[in-house]
């Protein structure tokens, strides 16, 4: 049980914590926070994956040979995090703890609400028809130490790939995790991943109350009323998503019901997130790095879900369009089509390998 626990502090704490602090370290961007750091850490391990596995999927590379790989890429990249940004990722530590008990009630009413919804993970779980795919790959990966060379619902070879979920391997990197904390990938997916998937979908959201409710656009506010007006903002936020299951397939419903599934993760977490990087990036154009973190969040959506290879280009398409195009600001259409080459890469990929056959 403590070995357990002591893994996914260490999966779904520390190593996305010390990779966001890696790549935030290089620009010393002075509004970042615990909360981007954590967001960026996950689009930086989302991205990795995304980027070897697929090429070891069609080479037909050992499972276990992936994990071992993604594991010391993963720890690698931790401790260059620590060693270049550690002491600045101490210090938010620090200062989280020391003003634990300084905040608007609305931050702790936020807190209490989020932990709620991450609660109901833990102590119930739904499933679906999609489970019968999603986790039966994982399960099938750690049993047969292939990657999608046996059908998840018969258990035989299969004589090609599906493409479509090959270009998307999000059930390959939860096999990666089950194997880390040796647990069953149905354990992992209800139980401990989908918890922490709604912690971070929420941390996207305080950075968007941050954002919306800043210093320049609540200019002569007091920090404390700013602060208020970002904790009404997520438990407003809450309130949506608690009263969203009128439907199955909105962004509240698939929040709370089904977030360990790959298109899921895309609606709750990676698809938001855009929407702030991308706002952000209109608002704040002197900002480093605001690039760099766009593809990453591309090459994440591509991982997640196939829909995360041409929803995302829509979005950042749209975005062009209004700061860029509608405001002459040719660098920022620039940036937007930049964040696009995943997307694009890997629709190119899957056109080319249906056109001549090959798979």
């Amino acid at each position: 049980m403590w070995k357990m626990i002591i893994g996914i502090i260490l999966w779904f704490g520390v190593v996305p914590s010390l990779a966001g602090t890696l790549v935030l370290s290089f620009w010393k961007r002075h509004d970042d926070r615990l909360a981007e750091c954590i967001i960026t850490g996950y689009l930086l391990m989302f991205a990795i994956c995304q980027i070897i596995a697929i090429p070891m999927i069609f080479l037909e590379i050992h499972f276990s040979t992936f994990c071992r790989i993604l594991a010391a890429i993963y720890m690698i990249t931790s401790i260059l995090g620590f060693l270049k940004g550690g002491k600045w990722f101490v210090g938010m530590i620090w200062e989280l703890f020391r003003n634990l008990t300084h905040h608007a009630w609305t931050v702790y009413a936020a807190v209490a609400a989020v932990l709620v919804q991450a609660y109901y993970y833990v102590q119930y779980m739904v499933t679906n028809l999609d489970d019968a795919y999603y986790v039966a790959v994982a399960t099938t990966a750690i049993e047969t130490d292939t990657m999608y060379r046996f059908s998840p619902y018969t258990g035989r070879a299969v004589t090609g790939f599906n493409l479509r979920y090959c270009l998307s391997p999000f059930s390959m990197l939860q096999a990666f995790f089950s194997q880390c904390l040796g647990v069953h990938p149905s354990t992992l997916d209800h139980t401990i991943m989908a918890p922490v998937m709604v912690i971070v979908a929420y941390f996207v959201y305080i950075s968007m109350g941050r954002l919306l409710f800043s210093e320049k656009s609540m200019a002569g506010e007091k920090k404390e009323s700013r602060e208020k007006m970002i904790g009404l903002f997520l438990v407003f936020l809450s309130m949506v998503h608690v009263t969203s299951y009128y439907c199955m397939r909105n962004q509240g419903s698939v929040l709370l019901v089904r977030i360990w599934q790959g298109k899921a993760t895309l609606a709750a977490v990676l698809i938001p997130f855009l929407f702030y990087h991308c706002y952000r990036m209109a608002q704040k154009p002197w900002e480093k790095g605001n690039t760099v973190i766009l593809v990453m969040a591309a090459f994440a959506c591509c991982l997640v879900s196939s829909m995360g290879i041409v929803l995302p280009m829509v979005m950042m398409g749209i975005f062009a369009l209004l700061f860029g195009v509608f405001q002459k600001n040719g660098r920022y259409v620039a940036k937007m089509a930049a964040g696009c080459v995943p997307g694009i890469l890997y629709g190119i990929l899957y056109v080319a390998l249906k056109a001549l056959k090959l798979w």
